[in-house]
């Protein structure tokens, strides 16, 4: 049996309107550059899904978000979905930010970077994180580092890719994940003895935040700016096997004024 998997995410909360993100997630294979696939547009045109393939939609996903899951006997039974997004919507770059999402603040930004690359000084997360080279942000400096125009090494360099880069920059403080993530809710939280697994976006991307319990420290997988292998499709695939938290018992740092106002 083959799978794959769409995620449908609004985009209201960026101001985006009646446009969504649609996420297309296949099983990984050696060479394989298409098993990650972002789209965007409106949901108006709906597809057809053809005979022979089942249609699951996934349970506690949080607000704003849909996943389905889709399987057929046939490879080729799942074409159907690739086809629909190619032909009425736009497919997302994974190398250059969206022109939409380029604000002033971030273009002010990426050009004060740039000056201090030039001049060869050290730029660390933590002055950043302290607004001491605004208009910079701790946004702004993951997204460019998910688009690989900066990198990040350091104590907590293991959470930025190490390909090529313009700017490298220090990551000497640990920033709180609740800090990078898009939207303050992951999608969805699965836990397991020891430890909480997130499926979030960050600067676009899905990612997995791995944290434990009453602990600071987390991993993202895949690293920003690196591209996915089979996690995230193996989280989505294994779902069913291990407990999903419901979206509102989810702790997350930073939300939980939002779960007060709720009791």
């Amino acid at each position: 049996m083959h799978c794959q998997f769409l995620v449908i995410s609004s985009l209201w909360i960026f101001g985006r309107g009646d446009t969504y993100q649609f996420d297309i997630i296949k099983p990984f294979e050696v060479g394989s550059i298409n098993h990650y696939l972002r789209f965007e547009g409106s949901p108006k045109k709906s597809y057809q899904v053809p005979e022979g393939v089942t249609d699951e939609e996934l349970r506690k996903t949080s607000k704003n978000h849909i996943i389905h899951k889709f399987c057929g006997k046939r490879k080729e039974n799942l074409f159907f979905l690739e086809k629909h997004f190619v032909v009425n919507s736009r497919r997302k770059n994974d190398m250059e930010i969206d022109s939409a999402d380029q604000d002033l603040f971030y273009k002010e930004c990426h050009k004060k970077i740039d000056q201090y690359n030039i001049a060869n000084t050290p730029i660390k997360i933590s002055d950043i994180n302290e607004r001491k080279l605004s208009p910079c942000t701790v946004k702004i400096l993951i997204q460019e580092i998910s688009y690989r125009h900066a990198k990040a090494h350091g104590p907590y360099g293991k959470h930025s890719h190490q390909a090529y880069a313009k700017i490298s920059l220090d990551w000497d403080r640990l920033i709180p994940f609740h800090e990078l993530l898009d939207s303050k809710f992951p999608l969805m939280t699965m836990k397991r003895p020891g430890q909480l697994t997130h499926l979030v976006y960050i600067a676009g991307f899905l990612k997995l935040v791995v944290q434990k319990p009453a602990k600071e420290d987390y991993t993202i997988t895949p690293a920003l700016g690196n591209i996915p292998g089979n996690e995230i499709y193996e989280f989505l695939y294994n779902s069913s096997k291990h407990k999903k938290m419901s979206p509102h018992k989810v702790r997350v740092q930073g939300n939980q004024d939002y779960h007060r106002n709720r009791a």
